[in-house]
């Protein structure tokens, strides 16, 4: 397969995406062991993280998959992956601010030319730049509403794929199997609290 823009491979078949340790709902470890690139903000600024975690991930592939690169890069400085999360989503919430400034003061930067170069996120930017364009606006609309900062203001996962079916974007996958795949990740009830991704869209992160 041909992906164009990845700058590792120019032809590959398979492309693996590792998206971290997995853990049963409910039984959340209290440290997790994630891709730097994938980390989700909460497990950076809250004490407590559970599974919409993946939500946060799943907005970061995709992104990917549209854009050829990933939103964000991780050389194990986490004051820079907060700086591009906050280029790339906008503003931190408020009760996040002390531990931001604490991080930045705990740093050998002093100054984050990223955050002055738009004053826009360029999330923003994307679906202005991508206005025309009705295969992608639906996907980087998602985008959007998966990678929010809160966990809680973040689209679930069966919200997601309902809006890309309103919006055909999904036409050519089996609805009734998607259907059945979440009904079957959810024990066969309605899907109020997501467990994971469907599988037809990205492989659950949880067992």
């Amino acid at each position: 397969a041909e992906w164009d823009n990845w700058t590792d491979e120019d032809v590959e078949n398979l492309r693996i995406i590792d998206l971290g340790e997995s853990f049963l709902q409910g039984a959340e470890p209290t440290k997790l062991a994630q891709p730097g690139p994938l980390q989700a903000p909460e497990t950076i600024f809250m004490e407590h993280f559970d599974h919409r975690v993946d939500l946060w991930r799943a907005g970061c592939v995709i992104y990917s998959f549209i854009l050829g690169e990933i939103p964000f890069i991780y050389l194990g400085e986490v004051d820079i992956l907060v700086a591009q999360m906050i280029y790339v989503v906008g503003k931190l919430q408020d009760e996040w601010e002390p531990k931001w400034e604490q991080i930045r003061l705990n740093s050998r930067h002093t100054k984050y030319e990223l955050l002055e170069e738009h004053d826009r996120p360029e999330l923003e930017r994307l679906l202005d730049d991508r206005a025309h364009d009705q295969t992608l606006l639906p996907l980087i609309s998602v985008i959007g509403e998966l990678m929010r900062f809160l966990p809680s203001s973040r689209i679930t996962a069966s919200g997601a794929l309902e809006f890309l079916r309103r919006n055909a974007c999904v036409t050519n996958l089996n609805m009734k199997q998607l259907d059945t795949d979440s009904e079957s990740d959810t024990g066969g009830k309605p899907d109020t609290e997501d467990t994971g991704l469907e599988q037809s869209i990205l492989t659950p992160v949880h067992e």
